[in-house]
């Protein structure tokens, strides 16, 4: 046993160890920060002298810059006061100032270019430097929103409009944009509304209102062309970074509104159980399509449009009898998020199907589904009769029943508290026509 000296003694030696822990610590992040600061500093003059005419050989000069974007591309992912340091400088300016020249550079081409081995040699540097232009981008905007709203104020969505018939052109460029444009509306309302205020003709900048030919509206016709070339061994890459780039726009309402009013959820029709057999790929660009759908009916305008097209509303609902468990997990949750808007109801419960798969899930479905369902009935039967009579000669009331005996004499462990009281909340409320 110690005593009460010793554990005296033994806790006052813990605490001044670890404040002189903490002194070190702090000793050893300042002095990184420093260290990230002066790397930038001296790596941004470099670029400087790399970027100016010079008399070495153009190889020699190619390989030395490009080991100078790749240290400070690299630099700029991990180093916060390195990416302040850069913003303070005008360094977003510097690039997106050479991205603009480069731009006019490629003005004076042909698209065409880029498929004779003639021209190639003048072009494919050009496009180089893009790339590694856009990959310093990503980086230097990764969690950082002082420097997605520069890129804003600068033009940089509009820029890459202007710009994407070249991008187009080539795969590998244009998997870079995308995973750059990614990072520029992750958690940056702003930089997604940017988005749809862009114009392809040169010498015009972006638009104060958005527009029907914007960059937003390009994204949304290289999903359908992707769609168009599925196939077993099919790169789904370009797909991926695309929805990936669509949920982020979700979070601005212009964004919404403007996919709402197009004909992008045609393309749906390729997602059809009947056409893709349930075969790879398909599953995976099926859980892409339900998961961009799902943030998307988180919103009105998202929830209006996709009850509107009944194409869309029959294949969400077959899709909730999906093989795999998180595919009919997401559709059904997209069912849930339709509920949530008034004027869909109606249509939702003159549906036999919507109501047979509520019948089905209570029936046979797991608790998360059971508990899903049980949320769309009490958004369906809130102060509204009529629903509540048809929910009640559907037989759904008696399944609801059901699932409280189940989950109360078995289950009662695995099932939320919660879940368990709305439950027992909407069946008094149907049984008493509240």
């Amino acid at each position: 046993m110690l005593d009460k000296n010793t554990l005296n003694g033994f806790k006052r030696n813990t605490k001044n160890k670890s404040k002189e822990s903490d002194r070190e610590s702090n000793k050893f992040d300042d002095g990184t920060q420093i260290v990230g600061t002066e790397l930038c500093q001296i790596l941004i003059h470099l670029y400087d002298l790399h970027s100016v005419k010079s008399t070495e050989k153009p190889i020699v000069l190619s390989k030395r810059k490009s080991a100078i974007i790749s240290a400070l591309t690299s630099l700029l992912c991990v180093s916060t006061k390195a990416k302040k340091f850069a913003l303070n400088d005008g360094f977003l300016e510097q690039i997106i100032t050479q991205l603009q020249e480069l731009h006019v550079k490629l003005s004076l081409e042909s698209v065409e270019s880029i498929r004779r081995a003639s021209d190639k040699k003048r072009v494919c540097p050009i496009l180089n430097d893009i790339s590694c232009i856009f990959k310093l981008l990503t980086n230097f905007m990764l969690g950082n929103e002082r420097v997605k709203l520069q890129a804003v104020s600068l033009g940089l969505a509009d820029l890459i409009h202007k710009l994407w018939n070249w991008i187009n052109f080539q795969q590998n460029l244009l998997i870079e944009v995308l995973r750059m444009l990614c990072t520029f509306t992750t958690e940056c309302q702003i930089a997604s509304q940017s988005i749809t205020l862009t114009s392809p003709v040169a010498g015009v900048g972006p638009r104060k209102t958005p527009t029907t030919m914007s960059l937003l509206h390009c994204i949304l016709h290289l999903i359908g062309k992707e769609m168009d070339l599925v196939s077993r061994s099919h790169d789904l890459k370009i797909l991926t970074y695309s929805f990936h780039l669509l949920q982020n726009c979700c979070q601005a309402y212009e964004c919404r509104v403007l996919i709402s009013k197009s004909n992008f959820f045609q393309h749906l029709n390729r997602l059809h159980p009947a056409i893709t057999k349930q075969q790879k790929p398909w599953e995976s660009i099926e859980l892409l399509w339900l998961e961009f759908l799902e943030t998307l009916t988180f919103h009105p305008e998202g929830q209006v449009s996709v009850a509107k097209s009944s194409d869309t509303l029959e294949l969400i609902m077959a899709l909730t009898s999906s093989p795999h468990e998180v595919n009919k997990m997401t559709a059904l949750a997209i069912l849930r998020n339709i509920t949530f808007y008034q004027a869909n109801r109606t249509r939702l419960l003159s549906s036999g199907e919507f109501l047979q798969i509520l019948n089905s899930k209570l029936s046979n479905g797991s608790i998360e589904e059971k508990c899903t369902c049980i949320t769309i009935i009490w958004s369906l039967a809130a102060n509204n009769q009529k629903a509540k009579l048809i929910l009640k000669t559907s037989g759904l009331e008696c399944r609801l029943q059901e699932v409280l005996k189940q989950w109360k004499l078995g289950e009662s462990s695995l099932v939320p508290k919660e879940q368990l009281n709305n439950l027992q909340y909407i069946i008094e409320m149907l049984r008493e026509g509240r």
